[in-house]
């Protein structure tokens, strides 16, 4: 069971000049964090493969946030900044089931109509 946290921001516009259409777009990663929770990486050497046993689990694993302040989660037509905890479960010779969970950043408090931000 492989686990993954992440933290993007998308930015994406469309701007026409003398009739031709441009798209500008970037992404920036804020965190990538990837942990294995339960069994061994892939790339180890082949040996007893774990079995997880049919039944409810629970796993509990835990990703530290940076020391240094996250940008707040946005949603706007020209951009985003999203977290999210994704896990995959890895079975051989079949699709993995995974699961995604959104999460929100409450970030600091800026007034953009104070001096230094205009």
């Amino acid at each position: 069971i492989r686990v993954q946290l992440r933290g993007k921001a998308h930015a994406e516009w469309k701007v026409t000049r003398s009739g031709e259409r441009r798209s500008t777009k970037d992404d920036q990663n804020f965190l990538d964090q990837k942990a294995i929770i339960w069994g061994r990486d892939k790339t180890e050497e082949v040996g007893n493969i774990p079995i997880l046993l049919k039944g409810n689990h629970r796993i509990s694993f835990n990703f530290p946030l940076p020391e240094t302040s996250l940008p707040g989660s946005f949603e706007s037509r020209l951009g985003t900044v999203r977290y999210w905890i994704k896990a995959v479960l890895d079975i051989p010779y079949a699709s993995p089931p995974q699961g995604m969970k959104y999460f929100t950043i409450i970030g600091p408090y800026i007034d953009c109509m104070d001096e230094r931000y205009l």
